[in-house]
């Protein structure tokens, strides 16, 4: 209702000036920043060229699989995980490349990365947060925990939100 709007910066902006302003110590890291304020008018051109990619996100059946990375896993089959899920789905990314994939395995949900999860731990950050309030809502208890997930994969493995 105040016509807010929010972003978050990790490649394309000065740490230096922030680092300051924030009184960053030396054993500390700025990986990103996320400004609140009224949206301007003209875009630049990175702004123009990440925003055209705002509503490219991966189909439901890419990112999500049922006791391997072999069977995709619909919203259907997820059952009561199909909605959050689908908010994991929907949650911003560094341009939108939607770095997760979730194995569904009873009803446990172990989560991997496309690529080095050093480079992804805000993206999945992000993503298992929207998944963690969902299901929190919904009164789905559960627990993140590091586990010894044995299954095949070319991905890696991040962690498991186990069902209580």
């Amino acid at each position: 209702s105040l016509g807010l709007g929010t972003v978050w910066l990790g490649g394309s902006f000065s740490r230096g000036d922030f680092a300051k302003a924030i009184n960053l110590k030396d054993n500390e890291i700025l990986p990103i920043v996320s400004p609140v304020g009224y949206e301007g008018g003209k875009k630049s051109l990175l702004a123009s060229i990440i925003g055209n990619n705002k509503n490219n996100r991966k189909k439901y059946l890419e990112l999500f699989f049922n006791e391997s990375f072999n069977i995709p896993l619909s919203m259907e089959n997820a059952k009561e995980y199909g909605e959050a899920l689908e908010m994991v789905r929907l949650a911003p990314s560094a341009v939108n490349k939607q770095p997760w994939r979730i194995i569904k395995v009873n009803k446990d949900i172990h989560v991997y990365t496309k690529g080095k999860v050093d480079m992804n731990r805000i993206d999945i950050g992000i993503a298992l947060c929207h998944f963690d309030l969902y299901t929190k809502e919904k009164g789905i208890n559960g627990e993140f925990k590091f586990m010894n997930v044995n299954i095949q994969s070319k991905y890696e493995y991040v962690i498991s939100w186990i069902r209580e």
